[in-house]
């Protein structure tokens, strides 16, 4: 049995690291993938699906280096299905947030502690694999 993987995607590569160790070390049961681009992102998807495994969630930024958080919550979840997606931002509008939510994503707001990062990672993980 493979367990589950949390992918995180972020162009910001000390945030990117941060947020990839804490997970890591928080969640011993999941294994932690990075991307800095969307297509990064569905490369380590495909990787992820090649060996039988599946993302169980997806933390991602919303506004990447040319690129739409939103849009490839989208992708990420086509391509894994059930996977939990969370965008995280610091400059959402209303119509974003409303417009993610719709789509069954969870916004979290930056700045935030790691503590609840991981313990909203911990939860969609559980959620996915139900």
């Amino acid at each position: 049995m493979h367990r589950p993987v949390v992918l995180v995607v972020d162009d910001e590569e000390d945030l990117l690291h941060l947020l990839s160790t804490a997970f890591g070390v928080a969640l011993p049961g999941v294994e932690v993938a990075s991307a800095r681009t969307g297509a990064e992102a569905l490369a380590v998807i495909e990787r992820v699906a090649s060996r039988g495994a599946r993302v169980g969630a997806a933390v991602l930024d919303h506004v990447l280096e040319g690129e739409d958080g939103l849009a490839l919550a989208d992708a990420v979840r086509t391509r894994s299905a059930g996977a939990s997606v969370l965008l995280y931002t610091g400059r959402a509008d209303e119509q974003t947030v409303a417009r993610a939510r719709a789509k069954g994503v969870q916004v979290l707001w930056k700045p935030t502690t790691l503590t609840t990062l991981v313990q909203v990672v911990e939860r969609a993980v559980a959620v996915s694999a139900a």
